[in-house]
């Protein structure tokens, strides 16, 4: 399918996007020369980029995959007709530029994976046939694990495809070690009140408890955790997902308590600035229309989100872990790939939003933007946010 792409900044790598076409190419641009044979010269290219087995691989196997632009995508009533779930909050755009600029100012092809058609997409405009290439077949794995996710989150995609013995290079996820093992620590930290709980009559509960919390953390060896997942009436089937979700559902707590510090001047600053140079009347319009809309919305999704997460505490903190009552957090858990996916696809849009108006305009209270730029910011974070 052909679409008009949008602008460079848009495209920027956050919790709603991921620009492979920059990561792959900021990747190379960092990687050392491959060793020269014998017959080599000096600027001779290999044929074969050689990698650091410690590093893992490229991302996608697929050359035209590996340059493209994953984008999560809030999805209308039209959006899910095309679906085979037609339930889904959120879609996974895979976006590929055409020509061989690297502006992104042209148009390009995009698709949704799960839309009805998409093996015969997939072959069409990816050559992907995964009956009869193993390779294929791993990048179209790799694309439905991404697709279940609700967001982009570095942190949480790292883990997942940690989990699924995905061996990629680390500098497609735009995450330290030192950001990874706090975050880490922040959600075992979480866990670990419920594992003392569970063990709390054992004799050697901190060992007990410090077992089961990193078998959480995992999502593996599940057996462990059986007696605790019937105590709560968590069905043994899907706990890898539940608990994966609560990790998620945990770390988009986190990254709320980030994001509040800068919500409100993101806010004032979007609504103070000036756009200059209209082209037309129409964008004039367009953007005296849709600018009120969209800070209402961002103000509403940034609540919707704080309630989802105040609900959680009450539940966990207050319901299970204070007052032993294991009812409403049993009920959480059972909803959490739901509630994860629906808190996900807030945080994204709000993360997206803050994060790439700092990038472009730092702390300026009142940024001077030309229109039709200012235009296609408002549309890029109305999309982020399912706003029509």
């Amino acid at each position: 399918m052909a679409a008009t792409s949008s602008s460079a900044e848009q495209l920027a790598n956050s919790s709603r996007v991921l620009n492979l076409y920059e990561l792959t190419r900021r990747r190379a641009r960092a990687m050392p020369p491959p060793p020269m044979d014998d017959g080599d010269q000096p600027g001779d290219l290999a044929t074969d980029t050689q990698v650091d087995a410690d590093t893992g691989g490229d991302f996608f196997l697929n050359d035209t995959l590996n340059e493209a632009v994953i984008i999560k995508h809030r999805l209308n009533d039209d959006d899910r007709r095309r679906m085979l779930n037609d339930q889904a909050i959120v879609g996974t755009k895979i976006f590929v530029r055409y020509g061989g600029n690297d502006s992104f100012d042209e148009s390009g092809k995009f698709m949704f994976m799960g839309q009805k058609d998409s093996a015969q997409v997939f072959q069409e405009h990816f050559g992907l046939d995964a009956q009869s290439r193993p390779d294929d077949a791993r990048d179209l794995g790799l694309l439905t694990i991404i697709d279940r996710l609700p967001s982009l989150d570095p942190f949480l995609l790292r883990d997942r495809l940690m989990q699924s013995d995905y061996q990629i290079d680390p500098a497609y996820f735009r995450l330290s070690e030192a950001e990874a093992k706090r975050y880490r620590t922040h959600v075992i930290r979480e866990f670990y009140p419920l594992a003392q709980i569970a063990f709390r009559n054992a004799t050697d509960v901190d060992r007990l408890s410090s077992l089961i919390v990193d078998k959480m953390w995992e999502a593996t060896d599940l057996k462990v955790l059986k007696p605790m997942m019937d105590a709560m009436e968590i069905p043994y089937e899907q706990s890898n997902d539940i608990f994966f979700s609560w990790k998620g559902f945990v770390y988009y707590k986190l990254t709320m308590q980030r994001l509040a510090d800068g919500f409100a001047g993101f806010i004032t600053s979007l609504q103070a600035a000036k756009p200059i140079n209209m082209p037309t009347n129409i964008v004039r319009q367009e953007i005296e229309a849709l600018r009120p809309r969209l800070i209402k919305a961002l103000r509403e999704e940034y609540e919707t989100a704080s309630q989802q997460i105040e609900e959680y505490d009450h539940a966990y903190r207050h319901q299970m872990i204070r007052l032993s009552k294991p009812q409403e957090f049993t009920k959480f858990l059972r909803f959490a790939p739901r509630r994860f996916e629906k808190l996900g696809a807030s945080v994204a849009g709000i993360e997206h939003a803050q994060s790439t108006w700092k990038r472009r305009f730092g702390s300026q209270f009142e940024p001077v933007v030309p229109g039709q730029e200012f235009l296609e910011i408002l549309k890029d974070y109305a999309e982020g946010l399912m706003l029509r």
